[in-house]
C-alpha cells in the first residue's frame, strides 16, 4: 500500500512547480520502494533526482535531513 500511495503522489507531483516539493515526493517513493525490497535501481534513481534538487537550492534543516535520507537510499543503506 505504501508503494501504491507513493506512486500516486509521484504521478500527481510531477506537475508541482516547486522543485523541493517534487524532491520530497520523489524521495518518498524512493524510500517506499527501497523499504519494500522492490526495484532498488528505480529507488536509487529517484533518490538521485531528489538529491540533485536539494543540492541545487539553499537547504533548510528539513532539506538537510531529506538529503541525508536520499544519500542513504543511493548508497543502499536506507534502512540503516
Amino acid at each position: 500500500a505504501a508503494v501504491r500511495d507513493a506512486e500516486t503522489a509521484y504521478s500527481i507531483g510531477r506537475e508541482i512547480a516547486d522543485p523541493k516539493d517534487r524532491a520530497l515526493i520523489s524521495l518518498g517513493l524512493a524510500r517506499a520502494l527501497d523499504a519494500s525490497g522492490r526495484d532498488h535501481e528505480r529507488a536509487r534513481a529517484l533518490a538521485q533526482e531528489a538529491a540533485a534538487i536539494y543540492g541545487a537550492y539553499p537547504r533548510s534543516p528539513r532539506d538537510e535531513r531529506d538529503l541525508a535520507r536520499a544519500r542513504r537510499v543511493i548508497g543502499g543503506r536506507a534502512g540503516r
